[in-house]
């Protein structure tokens, strides 16, 4: 059996201690805004920034005890990367719309049309299948009405409220219909001419080799069974792009005075995050 490399040992360690730090401030960072009103353009930020550090707080956990013998580890630590990659994916494809919109390249309106259907993406879905749950006969009215109505009332700003609610078509007011499906995504990034950009297409192949543990199929066994250190090295390239994620996400929040200090602190953990993962052997 191949054994995991020194020099990646001495990387798991490092990185087990940095994500140690940076998960604990970016709790403080979200406790912090837990209750703050935000617009929609950064509210979406901030779900995506809480759902990265979620991601590296859980990643801590799995990667602490990862070696050869950890299939159960190497597992779980897939899945939730897979999970994060999409995440990635969806702050990627909407930062090309915002920075075509402040190069003048393309318009507010088209921007805001793309985070709008982002946030309603999952409301649709669940307020579809409540539908239908509710005509099969799996849902009381009583409790129907209950759940459609609290999720209007919630998240009005994404239905047209000229329009009359229609408690049976529920989503026949939402402002935007269409959800962004992962091509797209993929394609949008693809076709980008900045490098820095089309390198994200690292992120694309990564996605896609872990849908292959996600969802059986006959190279999920061979996958799972890969050299330990090229399956180290696909969790650190995962990890280095979840950083560039959770960058981004927080430069939303630059206008929250009392976060000043956590965010500078978080910045400096996930700089040398990303030097710990760029460690080359001497």
């Amino acid at each position: 059996m191949i054994k995991i490399s020194k020099l990646n040992r001495q990387k798991r360690d490092l990185i087990c201690n940095s994500l140690e730090s940076t998960s604990r401030i970016g709790s403080d960072i979200i406790e912090k805004v837990e209750n703050k009103t935000f617009n929609v353009d950064v509210l979406i930020y901030r779900d995506f920034f809480e759902r990265f550090i979620f991601c590296f707080d859980s990643l801590r956990l799995l990667f602490k005890d990862y070696n050869e013998t950890t299939f159960s580890n190497d597992y779980a630590i897939t899945i939730l990367l897979r999970t994060s990659l999409v995440d990635f994916l969806n702050v990627a494809y909407l930062k090309i719309h915002y920075q075509e919109y402040e190069t003048k390249k393309n318009s507010n309106q088209n921007y805001k049309t793309e985070l709008g259907k982002t946030l309603c993406s999952h409301l649709r879905r669940t307020l579809d299948r409540s539908n239908k749950e509710y005509l099969a006969g799996n849902f009381s009215e009583q409790a129907y009405k209950k759940t459609t109505l609290a999720l209007y009332k919630d998240f009005h700003f994404l239905f047209d409220t000229t329009k009359e609610f229609n408690i049976k078509d529920p989503c026949n007011t939402l402002i935007y219909k269409n959800e962004i499906s992962n091509k797209t995504i993929i394609n949008k990034i693809k076709s980008q001419n900045d490098i820095r950009i089309r390198n994200y297409g690292r992120a694309i192949g990564l996605f896609e080799l872990y849908s292959k543990y996600e969802h059986y199929g006959i190279l999920s066994r061979r996958f799972q069974r890969v050299d330990i250190n090229e399956r180290f090295r696909n969790i650190i390239d995962s990890l280095d792009i979840l950083i560039v994620g959770t960058m981004y996400s927080i430069s939303f929040f630059q206008n929250i005075a009392d976060i000043k200090s956590e965010k500078k602190l978080l910045l400096d953990n996930l700089n040398m995050l990303e030097r710990i993962i760029n460690l080359k052997s001497k």
